[in-house]
């Protein structure tokens, strides 16, 4: 069942790369701005990477597929390197996007890892009982966040400013929530 939802979950994705055609050019301007390039996956490059422009910082916090710092800040160029193709800068929606960014960052603290999957888990701490021979007690766990890179801009994005980027029909997608966002201010 898993297999099967996942192959259904690439091929939606592969799909949806197919409906776009124009690039943005350019470099991001201002925090909360979007980032976005293929992968360097021969085939898949198309999908894309997404990742949020870090304006204070000069940096681009994204989601990769690396064991032990799931969610990570590169330079621009790092971002553009890292690609057979950079697709520009789109602008970000909304207001007071510093807290786009720490709702990202935040998420470093949960041990992130990376999925594939269209589907998050956010991480956070959570009350339970822990029982044992000598009784039951209330404890704080930790539980752990997974992303991808679309779904982590997607993300940050709601759970910062609580702005929804992509309709829930129009599947998710690096490259669908890349040109969700304006391409002027």
């Amino acid at each position: 069942m898993k297999k099967i939802l996942t192959s259904i979950a690439i091929t939606l994705i592969a799909l949806s790369t197919l409906t776009t055609s124009t690039f943005a050019v350019g470099n991001p301007r201002a925090t909360g701005d979007l980032v976005g390039r293929n992968l360097r996956i021969s085939g898949l490059g198309e999908i894309g990477h997404v990742g949020i422009w870090d304006n204070s910082r000069k940096r681009v916090l994204e989601v990769l597929n690396r064991r032990n710092y799931a969610i990570t800040t590169e330079s621009l160029y790092q971002f553009k390197r890292a690609s057979t193709r950079y697709w520009g800068a789109r602008y970000g929606r909304g207001w007071s996007h510093y807290r786009v960014i720490n709702a990202g960052r935040a998420q470093r603290y949960f041990n992130p890892s990376y999925t594939t999957s269209p589907y998050i888990r956010e991480g956070r701490y959570k009350r339970v009982w822990r029982c044992s021979w000598r009784g039951c007690r209330r404890v704080t766990i930790k539980i752990n966040a997974k992303f991808r890179s679309d779904t982590f801009v997607s993300y940050s994005y709601t759970k910062g400013i609580g702005l929804s980027l992509l309709s829930w029909y129009k599947g998710m997608s690096p490259r669908n929530i890349f040109y969700s966002m304006p391409y002027s201010r």
